[in-house]
């Protein structure tokens, strides 16, 4: 296995490291877009069975550059990357381009630097600014050969609308995954394996229903499936995946934890900022079923990735822009959703395919009718 280590520069909390301010107020912090772009990219290469990956910075705090240089070299990476983004003054100005450094005298990063260089150039079309060396810390001190990526820079307005918008940040992804796998002459693969969350539905409604009674859910459970179903449709996520994280998430709505029916939480959401797991003021109250199922809804596909997501406008309290595009299967929702390593091949194997495997008899009214309508008439002829 190819062993690939990513690095998100900075940190959530890094001081400085950010856009100047837009005319609306508002700013990116840099590490708003390394993070997008290593998560995007972890979630490709996890597609290719000749990739194991290992992200030795964080989501939700700063991580020293020398715990970084240590999680690196306990794995011992073939290729250590790390994603910036670039600025010059913090101020507005015309700097613009991208740029890739390797450690001095490092041949193999040298090489791998020109690659990713190139592949950056060829996917997005910015300014070349070649590829450069460097003492940077995490390049001067890992294990492997490592490469520092800068995709542009903060301080330029119109760079910086890149670095804010998906689409970039995707490009930049998929820029970074195609050098890789030139890098290591490893097919590019591009499939997602396992049950995908975004789609048509792969059950019905009915299915759904008897499945439920025959697990012993409660009536709202039961009754309740149709307004999955229907909101599934409308967001285009599946309704089985949806239904079935209830199921697991509630107990099949008969409860036990710190909430109940009232809060018409469907998957035990907390609220923005959080809070423990038996705090029941922790956990977000919704003012109907619609509301609560649709903020579920929103949160399983702001973690696949879907088109469109985050949203501006959502019920969904934690609809946190990093989360976005971690989990296009229910299988990856683990150590995601949830930090259980199982908790997403439970889904699959516990509730999804018992949907799926329900038979349902399909009751064909028009022929009992006309059945019925026979018997009566032959009476009648009798009679």
């Amino acid at each position: 296995m190819i062993k690939i280590v990513l690095d998100a520069g900075h940190g959530p909390n890094t001081p400085g490291k950010r856009t100047p301010m837009f005319e609306n107020g508002t700013f990116m912090h840099e590490h708003e877009f390394n993070d997008a772009v290593v998560q995007k990219l972890k979630s490709k290469l996890e597609l290719n069975d000749s990739f194991t990956v290992t992200v030795v910075s964080s989501s939700t705090e700063d991580v020293p550059l020398e715990t970084r240089v240590a999680r690196e070299k306990q794995v011992r990476a073939d290729l250590f990357l790390s994603v910036h983004a670039n600025a010059l003054t913090g101020m507005w100005g015309s700097q613009n381009g991208i740029e890739s450094y390797s450690n001095i005298g490092s041949v193999k990063g040298a090489k791998y630097c020109k690659v990713i260089q190139d592949g950056l150039i060829a996917s997005t079309g910015l300014r070349n600014r070649g590829c450069k060396t460097s003492s940077f810390y995490v390049l001067k001190n890992t294990y492997g050969p490592a490469v520092l990526i800068e995709c542009g820079f903060m301080d330029n307005k119109e760079e910086a609308k890149l670095l804010m918008s998906d689409a970039y940040r995707e490009t930049i992804a998929e820029g970074l995954y195609n050098s890789i796998c030139a890098i290591f002459n490893v097919e590019y693969k591009t499939e997602i394996k396992g049950y995908k969350i975004i789609g048509t539905p792969t059950c019905t409604v009915e299915q759904m229903k008897q499945w439920a009674k025959d697990r012993g859910a409660t009536q709202t459970f039961i009754d309740l499936a149709d307004l999955f179903y229907e909101l599934g449709l409308k967001y285009n996520c599946d309704p089985a995946v949806v239904y079935s994280q209830s199921a697991k998430e509630t107990g099949f709505m008969r409860f036990g934890g710190v909430i109940d029916e009232t809060y018409h939480n469907t998957c035990g959401l907390k609220i923005t900022s959080g809070g423990g797991n038996y705090d029941p003021d922790a956990h977000k109250k919704f003012k109907d079923w619609k509301e609560g199922i649709t903020a579920h809804i929103h949160h399983l596909l702001l973690y696949a990735g879907a088109e469109g997501f985050p949203l501006s406008d959502t019920p969904d309290p934690r609809h946190f822009a990093w989360i976005l595009g971690k989990a296009p299967t229910v299988e990856m929702l683990s150590g995601n959703w949830a930090p259980s390593k199982t908790y997403g091949e439970s889904i699959v194997d516990q509730y999804i395919n018992g949907i799926l495997s329900t038979k349902v008899e399909i009751i064909d009214y028009k022929a009992k009718y006309e059945e019925v309508q026979a018997k009566l008439d032959k009476i009648k002829e009798i009679l």
